[in-house]
């Protein structure tokens, strides 16, 4: 496993011991006090048509077996209002422009996670209008105390 550093995050070019076979890169949020505190897996980059259909169809995947895990968690699937992307054929331009969401978050405070865990938070984004990517970010109860630790080594050398 090969990891490199960037200001407190951590990148694995390559899979984690027993990370998910359907994600192909990680950042790990880890820090000199607190350890290991977020874990954000990506899927590899799908090619899709302007609907999303592929794009929605590896999200439901991953949501499928979440839910199986913890149980249903709050799905957000929706465009902002006034957003001119919000007919079905421009999925895509809506999510490429950031007018467009969808998300399942599956939060401590009324889903079944274990205590270690504060939130999952399931996403989609657009890299272009014909590609997209689903993330999976874990946040672990000691997330706050990381970017605390982070604030100030960031704020340290002003």
């Amino acid at each position: 496993m090969k990891l490199s550093n960037d200001g407190g995050y951590w990148y694995v070019t390559d899979k984690l011991p027993k990370g998910n076979s359907k994600l192909d890169n990680y950042s790990l949020l880890i820090t000199p006090v607190s350890g290991l505190c977020r874990i954000v897996g990506r899927a590899t980059s799908i090619q899709t048509n302007s609907f999303g259909d592929q794009l929605k169809s590896k999200f439901e995947f991953f949501e499928n077996a979440l839910i199986k895990k913890y149980g249903n968690g709050e799905k957000y699937d929706f465009v902002k209002s006034g957003s001119i992307w919000d007919e079905e054929k421009y999925w895509m331009m809506g999510l490429y422009q950031k007018e467009r969401y969808l998300t399942s978050i599956w939060n401590k405070e009324k889903d079944n996670l274990p205590n270690h865990l504060n939130y999952i938070a399931l996403d989609t984004h657009a890299r272009t209008t014909g590609e997209g990517v689903v993330t999976l970010n874990y946040e672990f109860i000691n997330t706050d105390k990381c970017y605390e630790e982070q604030d100030a080594a960031d704020t340290d050398n002003l």
